[in-house]
């Protein structure tokens, strides 16, 4: 039974963008101030993650146009936003979807603009380093002392040859790295602790629709994620909203993460 302080449906709307100014403040202040909210969130976004991983193979196959046709006139008038549907338990997605081996193709982000999807991303970034970023013990799946496998285990699951900056210079301690889902994409995340303890992570987001949007941040719970996209990917740095090193490093990548020789970082994909 869920005792949150906020119901299931209100969370759903918060992702979907369609509470009103000042109720969305309500959900960020109590994301803010409790950790079982924003876990509860996280869990959300992953179930979209896991659902639209399902829906991605290709033995899923379009229905014949007259089927779509059928369904489209059924169902136009009820659709929602497309992010509504991922906050759906999975099996009642899938049972409004798929028709015995035929799934309908739902093409993400359909007429969003770069910028907009980069907006998602940014608040997705935000939401999963506001979990990670509060723990201690397992602040990171590989530790820093696995450098090499980090930027070869990930540089293959992000499609991105790189080299974990030494940012010592800049009051940075490199504590290890993990790998995120998002929706549509993976996100490679190199977590680094200042001196206060406080964390700072570099991400590295790959997505499979070609994105163009230029420097942009977004702000709440105490934390401020910028980045940019290019292509395939985008680069992003999330920390606490007072750091001042956030803007310097997000202006700074992808140039920060190259390799002297990227070919000697491509290496053959580690299952």
């Amino acid at each position: 039974m869920n005792s949150l302080p906020v119901d299931d449906a209100l969370l759903v709307a918060y992702i979907d963008g369609e509470l009103d100014p000042v109720t969305r403040r309500h959900v960020d202040d109590l994301l803010e101030q409790n950790a079982a909210v924003r876990a509860r969130l996280a869990m959300f976004r992953r179930s979209g993650d896991l659902l639209r991983t399902a829906f991605s193979e290709a033995e899923y196959m379009a229905p014949p146009e007259r089927l779509a046709a059928q369904l489209r006139e059924k169902v136009q008038p009820r659709v929602r936003p497309w992010r509504a549907w991922w906050a759906l338990p999975v099996a009642a997605a899938i049972a409004g979807l798929v028709i015995g081996n035929l799934v309908l193709p739902m093409n993400l982000g359909l007429g969003e603009s770069s910028s907009s999807r980069m907006a998602q991303i940014l608040e997705e970034v935000q939401d999963y380093h506001a979990v990670f970023a509060r723990e201690t013990e397992h602040i990171v799946e590989v530790p820093a002392s696995r450098r090499e496998h980090i930027e070869a285990w990930l540089g293959n699951r992000v499609h991105y040859p790189f080299a974990v900056p030494d940012l010592t210079s800049r009051g940075l301690t490199f504590l290890g790295a993990r790998l995120v889902p998002i929706g549509g994409g993976v996100v490679a995340q190199l977590m680094y602790a200042d001196g206060g303890g406080e964390h700072v992570a570099i991400c590295i987001a790959f997505t499979e629709n070609k994105l163009k949007a230029p420097l942009q941040s977004v702000q709440k719970a105490g934390f401020k994620v910028i980045g940019e996209a290019d292509g395939h990917h985008a680069f992003i740095v999330a920390g606490p909203k007072f750091n001042r090193e956030l803007e310097p490093l997000a202006k700074g990548l992808p140039a920060i993460l190259q390799v002297a020789d990227a070919s000697q970082k491509v290496r053959a994909p580690i299952r």
